[in-house]
Formats: structure tokens, sequence, C-alpha cells
């Protein structure tokens, strides 16, 4: 099943009035919202960085990790 079927089963008639290219757009903007919440999230917890940044540090300072 596809992203857009799958919204349209969980949203229901929530989205019926939405052609599928807006289903597209909201679900895309949806998926930056919540990207950008855990990304706050995580710079929250290690202190201003993100857990990629965490391990890229740590390779740098020792690459034999």
């Amino acid at each position: 099943m596809d992203k857009i079927e799958e919204a349209k089963k969980l949203f229901g008639s929530a989205v019926n009035n939405l052609s599928e290219q807006e289903l597209k757009e909201e679900l895309t903007k949806f998926d930056l919202l919540a990207e950008c919440i855990l990304d706050l999230a995580e710079k929250d917890i290690f202190k201003g960085k993100l857990l990629s940044e965490l391990v890229s540090d740590l390779f740098f300072q020792n690459p034999n990790f």
C-alpha cells in the first residue's frame, strides 16, 4: 500500500476533499514538521547536537571507533 492509500485509509473522510496532489503536499509538510520536532528533541537531549553529529564527532576524534 502506498503512502496516499495509507493516508486515505487512516484519515478517512477528513481528506475526501483533497486531491491526490494536495494530499501528497500535506503529507510532505507533515513529514517535515515531524522531522523538525524530532531534531529539536534530539538537540535538547544532546546539548545542542543531533545524534548524527555526535556520532560524527566520535568518529573524527577516534577514527578506529
